[in-house]
């Protein structure tokens, strides 16, 4: 016969105990599962489709109320200030995700041959109407349409053809 294990020196805590004792006791409902389950999924929709924070709104009202159902047994008594504390912050982070998500759908582009319209370049080689201008630190071939443009003129881009950028005379 072996001796008797020692006993772990965590299990003799009142925060241990405390925690055994809830796990043992908590009773988890499908309601309260499925409660917290929808507004992760209404959050995460949220991101995805253009809905500005409506889904969000039914996210936070359904996470409160199955962190209150979820949370709020005979054993554990979570109060309301903790559960509404959670729900804020929860909104204040996907108000800010949402924020900035729209701001960068409404930008201008920054890269490719849509983000060089408007950009301020310099003629290289005499656009007759044709040349060769600088845009960006880039060398591109350019034409003219505000008419002939000797080198050292400043120009705005004001489209593209392929390659071929579409300049006007700067101001």
């Amino acid at each position: 016969m072996s001796p008797p294990a020692p006993s772990a020196p965590w299990a003799e805590t009142s925060s241990a105990r405390a925690a055994a004792t809830a796990s043992a006791t908590a009773t988890v409902t499908a309601r309260d599962v499925v409660l917290m389950a929808t507004a992760i999924v209404l959050f995460i929709l949220d991101i995805k489709a253009p809905t500005h924070g409506v889904l969000t709104a039914g996210g936070i009202i359904s996470f409160v109320f199955g962190a209150y159902m979820l949370f709020n047994t005979a054993e554990i008594n979570v109060p309301w200030l903790t559960i509404i504390s959670l729900a804020l912050a929860t909104a204040a982070f996907f108000a800010f995700a949402i924020g900035k998500a729209l701001a960068a759908q409404r930008r201008q582009p920054s890269t490719g041959m849509e983000g060089m319209q408007g950009q301020v370049g310099e003629v290289r080689r005499e656009l007759d109407p044709e040349g060769m201008v600088l845009v960006s630190g880039e060398l591109w071939r350019a034409v003219s349409e505000s008419g002939p443009l000797p080198v050292g003129e400043k120009v705005i881009v004001t489209g593209q053809e392929g390659f071929l950028l579409k300049v006007k005379k700067g101001s």
